[in-house]
């Protein structure tokens, strides 16, 4: 092997080790860094009334506006004041809809905002055995 032989097949270890080295260790840390400190923010659910005869709390509805289905559901604000809000209820490539049934103390919604990539998850946290397909309720 010639010495030109030699400084090429070194330069071209030395390429792959760098290249290795980007993808493999570098770039999933810093894409991690920019992902692993993003917190939830977390708020309670407001149950409606809707009817004196309704025993129970509603507090997470669907309906669909132009064939598109939604969730509406109240929120519990800081100031105690409630916000009305609806997001869709069909997870998509940026977005991602979660219903967990749990043994918790209150229906909760737990978003999480990755403004790094522009991701949005809703989490609702409701009580076991809450969920009741073709619910009626007369308004």
């Amino acid at each position: 092997m010639t010495n030109w032989e030699y400084s090429i097949t070194v330069k071209t270890i030395i390429a792959i080790c760098i290249i290795i080295a980007i993808f493999g260790f570098i770039l999933p840390h810093w894409s991690n860094n920019r992902t692993k400190n993003i917190k939830p923010t977390t708020y309670y659910l407001k149950s409606l009334n809707l009817d004196k005869e309704i025993e129970g709390n509603f507090f997470l509805g669907s309906g669909r506006i132009s064939g598109e289905a939604y969730y509406y559901y109240y929120q519990i604000n800081a100031d105690k004041s409630y916000s009305l809000n609806k997001i869709k209820a069909i997870s998509t490539g940026r977005t991602t809809v979660k219903i967990i049934e749990t043994s918790i103390d209150g229906p909760k919604i737990s978003i999480t905002h990755n403004k790094w990539n522009s991701t949005y998850i809703y989490v609702f946290y409701i009580p076991i055995n809450s969920i009741k397909e073709n619910y009626n309720v007369s308004i």
